[in-house]
């Protein structure tokens, strides 16, 4: 016999899970974001499957490294942030979100930053406050990834510069962008041109092992999607942050 009530449940419970990843995209994630990344409507539907899963939620974001020895007001305020996020998020959602921040040691020192005291004080920081983070560099042994040298070319029949430095290419605004940052940031590379180029070759060899590794978590970027999208997992969805990089001096 089919059992009618049973149903019933069952549809009251995903009109109820359908209600609050509602509340929380595109409502309170709104708050908190300048843009979104869903390819094929990925992110309301991966939030709606971990509240029918009654499961806490998954994002994943870069903390990166631009001189800073220790941390400042602005560092506390970005910390900050995520906690008011992760509280809007709770009272929707009891489950909640599972926070996990990539200390980006290895982009520090495609730079020629140190690291460290900063990072550790970071990491410090954010477990004080129930945020689990890493080192990405302990990620790129794993995955077996390497920076690019500091005395590689530009290699001109690549498909990173067709699509990034060509006088035709459709990233061009984003090239322009990162050279312009490469100039001011990147302290181990002389032509600002050779350091945007890598560092699309470090960025882009990274998104198969972050989407493996972080299947179905949202993506937290602290760059405008311009700059940002052209070198991030295509198939995560991303969260573009009001809050801009607090790391560089």
């Amino acid at each position: 016999m089919f059992d009618f009530s049973r149903n019933k449940e069952k549809e009251a419970f995903r009109k109820e899970a359908r209600k609050i990843q509602l509340g929380i995209f595109p409502g309170v994630l709104e708050e908190f974001a300048s843009g979104f990344h869903t390819a094929k409507n990925k992110l309301p539907e991966l939030i709606y499957t971990k509240i029918l899963e009654s499961v806490p939620l998954e994002f994943v974001g870069f903390w990166g490294v631009g001189g800073k020895i220790n941390m400042d007001q602005t560092d506390l305020e970005l910390i900050h942030f995520y906690e008011i996020m992760r509280s809007r998020i709770v009272e929707l959602y009891k489950k909640g979100i599972n926070l996990r921040i990539l200390l980006a040691d290895v982009h520090g020192r495609f730079n020629g930053y140190e690291p460290q005291p900063y990072l550790d004080l970071v990491q410090a920081h954010l477990a004080q406050v129930g945020i689990q983070s890493q080192s990405l560099g302990g990620l790129y042994e794993s995955w077996g990834l390497e920076l690019p040298g500091a005395d590689e070319s530009i290699d001109s029949n690549s498909p990173i510069f067709k699509d990034f430095f060509s006088p035709n290419a459709k990233y061009k605004h984003a090239a322009k962008i990162m050279i312009s940052n490469a100039r001011k940031h990147n302290l181990s590379r002389s032509d600002p041109e050779v350091a945007a180029f890598q560092y699309v070759q470090m960025r882009l060899q990274e998104t198969s092992v972050l989407e493996r590794t972080y299947p179905n978590s949202v993506l937290l970027v602290h760059s405008s999607k311009d700059l940002a999208m052209p070198v991030l997992p295509r198939n995560m969805p991303h969260m573009y942050l009001k809050v801009r990089p607090v790391w560089f001096t």
